[in-house]
């Protein structure tokens, strides 16, 4: 039951939801600065054999980085706007999920392989994606929606 004094569109959940988005950009943002930086200095000895190996991609490890890379600079961006409390931070969450999301669907089509932590970035991915939308419901507004029809 509502108080009160509590406002109308309080959600004590919000809280937690912000606590999990964050902790979902930071787990990606490591990942991508290890699997970049782990691409770039080791190529095919990381894997154990030449992934790329017969793709249109073969011996271009640098791409792969630097495409790691870019997802995790989005995912940094995200970051960055959580923490600072950017009225963006929703927006830019579900655009970091979603290039998750395309990077791992790009890179399972290309090696033709899937590894145990391509489902889990993808799913990692997509609940980023997926959790935005609500996050920036909950999130209190600074300005009032105009109503239709009013002079002000």
């Amino acid at each position: 039951m509502r108080s009160a004094d509590q406002p109308r569109n309080h959600i004590p959940h919000q809280k937690i939801l912000s606590v999990f988005l964050l902790v979902i950009a930071i787990v990606n943002v490591i990942s991508c600065a290890a699997g970049a930086w782990g691409i770039a200095t080791a190529g095919p000895q990381l894997f154990g054999a030449d992934l790329l190996a017969g793709t249109l991609f073969e011996d271009q490890y640098w791409l792969a980085a630097l495409a790691l890379a870019f997802v995790g600079l989005v995912q940094i961006l995200a970051l960055i706007a959580h923490l600072s409390r950017s009225r963006w931070v929703a927006t830019l969450h579900a655009f970091a999920g979603m290039t998750m999301v395309v990077f791992i669907f790009v890179e399972v089509l290309i090696i033709n392989e899937t590894f145990f932590l391509q489902p889990l970035f993808f799913g990692l991915g997509a609940l980023q994606l997926s959790l935005s939308p609500l996050f920036w419901q909950l999130l209190p507004r600074r300005w009032p929606a105009r109503e239709w029809g009013s002079s002000r």
